[in-house]
């Protein structure tokens, strides 16, 4: 911990001082750059008052069609007016021939821009359907695993009940602890397995459901793709 004599502690990790100090300082530089800044425009604007240059002095002292400059007092005649009459009118033209290319050229690149959406929206749409029939194959998966996993369990409580039924009556320990094992695992694998049933069961229903849904998804969104492309011709 490192001690500011202002702030009190703080956790100097970084070896920066302290983070409210820095953080006055930047704050005190930033307002300090915002006042160099007002300054500037101040005399600027004092020093250019009007709109238009003065062709005396060269300040932006003049008001529209004014006849003498307030700074210089020098005589601003007609002529200038009319120049600067004419270079206004060109500027202005030059600006509409400009709004108006641009607005032709938004109308002759919208066909193409409108067929690039479409694209993308189809290419979009076609992730989708691929998405839902790659989670549809999954979920079919998992439910192949979860039937499989049980089958081995039946197949394992099979396999334990006839050890069972095997060693039935046998005298030797080994014999009778087989049987017994045999007969504990017929018991839960059984168990195990019927259990088992009710999960596959309940899992390939859902499945069902979940695969109905998920087709109907993806035939709205065949739909759309079909829209899309007959639109295009």
């Amino acid at each position: 911990m490192s001690y500011c004599h202002i702030h009190g502690s703080f956790d100097d990790y970084f070896k920066s001082g302290c983070p409210t100090c820095r953080a006055a300082e930047e704050r005190a530089a930033t307002n300090q750059e915002d006042l160099r800044y007002a300054i500037s425009e101040a005399a600027r604007s004092t020093a250019n008052p009007g709109d238009y240059e003065c062709p005396h002095c060269l300040y932006l002292s003049l008001k529209k069609d004014a006849s003498r400059c307030p700074l210089c007092h020098g005589e601003v005649r007609s002529g200038y007016w009319d120049v600067v009459r004419v270079r206004e009118k060109a500027d202005e033209e030059r600006r509409a021939a400009a709004l108006e290319a641009a607005a032709e050229e938004q109308i002759r690149t919208a066909p193409e821009r409108a067929a690039a959406a479409r694209a993308a929206r189809v290419e979009t749409l076609q992730r989708t359907i691929s998405s839902e029939h790659d989670e549809i194959a999954n979920g079919w998966k998992y439910a192949g695993i979860a039937v499989a996993i049980d089958a081995g369990l039946f197949l394992v409580g099979t396999v334990c009940a006839n050890a069972s039924n095997g060693n039935r009556g046998t005298l030797s320990i080994g014999g009778w602890f087989a049987g017994l094992f045999g007969s504990l695992g017929a018991i839960v694998f059984g168990l195990a397995a019927w259990l088992g049933v009710v999960v596959v069961v309940g899992l390939v229903l859902f499945q069902l459901f979940n695969t109905a849904k998920r087709l109907g998804t993806v035939a709205k969104v065949k739909g759309e793709i079909k829209k899309l492309q007959g639109s295009r011709e």
